[in-house]
C-alpha cells in the first residue's frame, strides 16, 4: 500500500478517497481502517499513528449495532 501511494505522493497529490467496506464485514472495515491510520499514514505525514481512532471506531460500531434492527 505505501509504495502505490508512494507514486501519488511522488507527484504531489496529497488527497486520496479510500473505501474499505467493499466485501468486508464491519469488524473487517474498521480493522482496515485501523491499520492504515496507524502503518499507512504516518509513512506520508511523518506524524505518530493516532493512537485515539480505535475509541472512536468501537463507538461507532456500537452506535451502528444499536440502531440496527436485525
Amino acid at each position: 500500500m505505501i509504495d502505490r501511494l508512494g507514486a501519488y505522493a511522488e507527484v504531489r497529490i496529497d488527497e486520496m478517497i479510500l473505501n474499505f467496506s467493499i466485501g468486508a464485514s464491519q469488524n473487517e472495515t474498521l480493522e482496515a481502517m485501523r491499520r492504515f491510520a496507524e502503518e499507512v499514514m504516518p509513512y506520508f505525514t511523518g506524524r505518530p499513528a493516532p493512537r485515539g481512532m480505535a475509541p472512536q471506531l468501537s463507538q461507532q460500531k456500537e452506535i451502528h449495532h444499536a440502531h440496527d434492527p436485525g
